[in-house]
């Protein structure tokens, strides 16, 4: 991780980083095992990483490097250590976490607060994927959170967290689904997680089990065609509980959350800049070579080139009548 994205936090966070992680265990040849993994870096945070470090840390993690490719290996050992970092959090609030290893058909992490299980969903997108906000079925599918709540008889309900630069506009189904009292899943920023954090010797972190009392936070179930619509009656609602059960005051809460805020877009602008800079390198680098080359290579990669991407379609349709259709 360049410089660039850690203006605002401490030398050590390039170090302990999961890009800068992830990035380690490929360029030295590892065998990727996940579970080993995930534990070493659990170890690694705890070990080197204060609360108010964490704190820095846990706001920027869901952020998929963009330059790793879709469905590659260093992006499925990333979002596995964003799920360790929601479970490294749930552990410095005092609760009870566990890493779910089955994948099929489970949570990612399971916490207890106060005997009580919450089944949790960490989710990480990129920056520079094309939509402003995730597909509904790509966050919340209810009848997943039914099915793993049902694993529990002392469940208390479900969580999301997830990148706070990734959300609906006004209205959206997952605010509808978000408030749904028969399953109760609670939607959470990570900057949300590291306001708790935060603020954890300020009030008894297992007071949060409220945050699933449906029945006083949300008596009906949102709509998504509502006045004002159906986002800014979520986090009215959610943030009225939040107060109330954290001993946190507005004005602390609002401060917190405009830092946080601040931080998150210095992190962006800095993976900008660091974007801004690889193209130019690349480009100068184009620019240098071409320099060198004799006028006729030039000319004949040029038209390599040309040819190639005014016909790479032909190729493809060739090769795909042949394969499917003699």
């Amino acid at each position: 991780m360049s410089s660039s994205k850690n203006d605002f936090l401490s030398e050590k966070f390039k170090d302990y980083s999961i890009e800068f992680f992830v990035n380690n265990k490929f360029k030295n040849g590892y065998q990727i095992i996940h579970d080993e993994f995930s534990i070493e870096f659990m170890e690694l945070i705890d070990k080197n990483l204060s609360d108010d470090e964490f704190c820095d840390f846990l706001i920027v993690c869901g952020f998929i490097p963009d330059y790793y490719s879709n469905d590659s290996s260093e992006e499925t050992l990333y979002s596995k250590l964003v799920e360790a970092t929601v479970a490294i959090w749930a552990k410095r609030l005092g609760f009870e976490s566990e890493l779910i290893k089955e994948k099929s058909s489970r949570e990612d992490i399971k916490i207890e607060i106060n005997n009580k299980i919450v089944v949790s969903d960490a989710k990480s997108f990129r920056l520079g994927r094309s939509q402003k906000a995730p597909n509904t079925k790509d966050f919340i599918k209810l009848a997943d959170y039914e099915k793993w709540m049902r694993r529990y008889p002392n469940s208390l309900g479900g969580l999301i967290a997830y990148p706070c630069k990734h959300e609906w506009s006004n209205s959206s189904d997952v605010y509808l689904y978000c408030s749904n009292k028969s399953t109760p899943v609670v939607m959470l920023p990570y900057k949300y997680l590291s306001l708790f954090l935060k603020f954890k010797d300020s009030f008894n972190p297992s007071h949060l089990e409220f945050l699933w009392d449906y029945e006083k936070i949300f008596k009906n179930q949102l709509l998504k065609k509502m006045e004002g619509g159906n986002k800014k009656a979520y986090w009215s609602a959610i943030n009225e509980q939040i107060l109330d059960i954290s001993n946190i005051s507005k004005d602390d809460f609002l401060t917190f959350m405009k830092e946080a805020d601040i931080k998150i877009n210095t992190y962006i602008k800095g993976i900008i800049k660091d974007l801004k800079q690889t193209k130019e390198n690349i480009t100068n680098s184009i620019r240098y070579e071409i320099e060198q080359e004799d006028i006729d290579k030039i000319r004949e990669k040029y038209t390599e080139y040309k040819i190639h991407q005014e016909t790479e379609l032909f190729d493809i349709l060739i090769k795909r009548i042949t394969d499917f259709r003699l």
